[in-house]
């Protein structure tokens, strides 16, 4: 379940996203769970893990395109398997989207991946 708090806080997140589109690109619930945390979103009462996050994050956009079909909160097409750009990203991705992440964000993701997180959700954590 997620709340409605954190769904408002979520699509308030996405609706501040500004996407590149292209066929090519691709942008991983993980990534979004980093751009997330990175820009100040804190959801309530969850666990702040980027499994936790992109988790609700792909929740809350499945509910808004069951809900309202005709208002879409993000570009492209959910894909439920991992995605790769050089590193696979567990949690499934948008095809055809890459969203404006932080280049902090970029940062720390990029250092997670250095420190060997897989696609094993439960090695990853957000940087304090």
């Amino acid at each position: 379940m997620i709340s409605v708090q954190n769904t408002i806080a979520i699509v308030d997140f996405l609706s501040n996203i500004q996407w590149s589109l292209d066929d090519g690109f691709a942008t991983s619930f993980l990534e979004l769970a980093y751009h997330a945390w990175e820009v100040g979103v804190r959801l309530e009462n969850v666990q702040p893990h980027p499994s936790v996050y992109s988790t609700l994050i792909r929740k809350a956009i499945n509910f808004c395109n069951r809900r309202f079909p005709d208002v879409p909160v993000h570009p492209g097409i959910i894909k439920t398997t991992c995605s790769g750009n050089g590193k696979t990203h567990p949690s499934g991705y948008i095809a055809g989207a890459e969203s404006n992440m932080p280049i902090s964000a970029r940062k720390s993701l990029a250092l997670a991946f250095q420190q060997g997180r897989n696609q094993h959700l439960t090695r990853w954590d957000f940087p304090f």
